[in-house]
């Protein structure tokens, strides 16, 4: 048995997010041709450092209620994608927030924001990994004709 926190036992260890999650995702695609896993992700980009920040200004002003609101928000956005540590480091802080044990919310932003961090350069090099393998759109494509002088 691990002496190590709850919070601490995430699957996927290596990866900031898990692709078991993001993989059945990727098939299934929304009107507009993206995939849902392409929609989530945008959608985490978007909002979480939003909701990171509010914990950070509710933390100050210890309105509680107002951390575990955000901190739940956050849980369920990166839930989403699979971000399994930031996810269970917002229950860890929901639980605190119930009970304004200062030291330890702060401690658990901190973890918080690096955890996300990591995330999100997760994200930004498996973005940029996609596109590498797209190939290029018919007029992007160096023509075959080549120009004469």
């Amino acid at each position: 048995m691990s002496n190590r926190p709850e919070s601490d036992a995430c699957p996927q260890r290596d990866h900031p997010v898990d692709p078991s999650v993001l993989a059945p995702l990727e098939s299934i695609h929304n009107r507009a041709g993206e995939s849902v896993a392409e929609v989530l992700i945008r959608s985490f980009v978007q909002e979480a450092p939003e909701l990171l920040e509010g914990v950070k200004l509710a933390a100050r002003s210890s309105d509680w209620t107002r951390v575990m609101m955000l901190a739940c928000a956050l849980r369920s956005t990166s839930e989403l994608i699979g971000a399994r540590r930031v996810t269970q480091r917002s229950v860890d802080l929901e639980r605190a927030a119930r009970t304004g044990w200062q030291d330890r919310i702060r401690r658990l932003i901190a973890l918080l924001e690096a955890e996300q961090a990591r995330v999100m350069r997760w994200l930004t090099t498996r973005a940029s990994e996609s596109a590498a393998s797209v190939p290029p759109i018919e007029s992007e494509r160096p023509s075959a004709r080549t120009p004469r002088p």
